[in-house]
């Protein structure tokens, strides 16, 4: 019996509390507000759900109006929901931004247990993350680059892939990544294009492109993103000698390629076959 002195009921709770007459009412109306989510809640949470798929426009003007001059008539269940909600999203936020910072701060360069010195080492989960270019965008299924798909480094990391889309590997396996690493060769644009490993860019070799690039004469299509690719990346290189795009641009020249034909030199006639 001593023992169920101090129980009280949810029912008579606020009438027994030692708790000033203001908080009494704060608890009585947030007790209040519980027993109705209880009662209709999952109700009208389906009846939102439907009515939001139907209509924004009726949604609005049955619950979002009402809850507002429900705030503004200074409604304790309003209010304490409004709160709620607050209280949850800062959570949410922080939550998330703590995690990123988290995991930014345990990834460290680390090229002695790793397979590239590109990888980056997770202190926390002693884990390597993929940092190889070519190969995350071979694995990202990219036509712009080559891998040999059937080595067991390439199937281990298609097995690690987290939900941000990164690809994670054990430090023990760092030799079969290399190895997978190590046959990863970017494509130009064509079979003759050569790629420059030191400014790991492409190198323009067709004729008729070359000239219509060096405005003198040949014809090609002109503002596409095939010709910016090429100009943007040979303007970065401070010696150029010659025209450069990046590998990943490789799709775009080579439809800039499709649309070049040859025709007469800058100043010439092309005089038709009188037969």
């Amino acid at each position: 019996l001593k023992a169920t002195e101090s129980y009280k009921t949810a029912d008579n709770l606020h009438r027994d509390s030692d708790l000033p007459r203001a908080s009494r009412g704060w608890f009585e109306g947030i007790t209040t507000f519980i027993d109705e989510i209880r009662d209709n809640g999952l109700d009208r949470l389906s009846l939102c759900f439907v009515r939001m798929s139907r209509n924004g426009k009726e949604f609005a003007e049955e619950y979002l109006q009402p809850f507002s001059r429900g705030l503004a008539s200074g409604s304790r269940k309003h209010i304490i929901m409004l709160l709620l909600l607050v209280m949850f999203g800062f959570v949410l936020v922080h939550w998330i931004v703590l995690k990123d910072s988290n995991l930014n701060a345990n990834l460290v360069p680390a090229p002695a247990l790793c397979a590239s010195q590109d990888d980056l080492y997770d202190t926390a989960s002693h884990l390597c993350r993929v940092g190889n270019k070519y190969a995350f965008w071979f694995l990202k299924r990219k036509d712009w680059v080559q891998c040999a798909p059937n080595l067991p480094g390439y199937r281990l990391l298609q097995r690690n892939a987290d939900m941000n889309g990164n690809f994670w590997y054990s430090y023990k396996n760092s030799a079969q990544i290399k190895q997978f690493y190590d046959t990863c060769i970017p494509e130009c644009a064509t079979d003759e294009d050569v790629y420059d490993s030191k400014r790991d860019l492409c190198r323009v070799t067709d004729g008729v492109l070359v000239t219509w690039l060096n405005g003198d004469g040949q014809t090609c299509a002109t503002g596409t993103k095939g010709e910016r690719a090429i100009r943007h990346a040979t303007a970065s290189l401070s010696h150029a000698n010659g025209y450069f795009y990046a590998p990943d641009a490789s799709g775009k020249v080579r439809r800039l390629l499709e649309s070049c034909h040859s025709s007469c030199a800058k100043g010439d006639v092309l005089l038709h076959d009188k037969r």
